[in-house]
């Protein structure tokens, strides 16, 4: 008895194989995403660990002539680059895994059985 694969069929095959690779950009987007958010927080603790440590190092002369307030926006600009890059990075890539899910969902609605389907099966 051999086995007939209508147009429905192989549809549904199809979409099973079409969400199965959606599921697995979503797992490669998870890995790649949570990478960078580590890079970038340890890249902005080095760079304060960095800042911080070049400012205990100076002589005692430069903060007799450097005012405190300048140190401080110092440190306030480097953080503020780094948190206006992060956002920068994260908008696109949070944009691109929402529109992976809506792909997934209209995949999933597109799965419910059709009155033609259940006949087949």
């Amino acid at each position: 008895m051999a086995f007939d694969l209508t147009y429905e069929v192989i549809a549904l095959i199809d979409v099973w194989v079409y969400s199965i690779l959606q599921a697995g950009s979503v797992v490669i987007l998870a890995f790649y995403f949570a990478d960078m958010i580590f890079m970038i927080i340890r890249s902005a603790r080095r760079i304060h660990n960095l800042c911080l440590t070049g400012t205990i190092q100076a002589p005692v002369s430069f903060f007799d002539t450097t005012p405190l307030g300048r140190l401080i926006a110092r440190f306030a600009t480097d953080v503020t680059i780094i948190d206006t890059q992060t956002l920068q990075f994260l908008n696109p890539a949070l944009q691109m895994l929402f529109n992976t899910f809506v792909i997934i969902a209209s995949i999933a609605i597109g799965m419910l059985p059709i009155p033609s389907a259940i006949s087949l099966l």
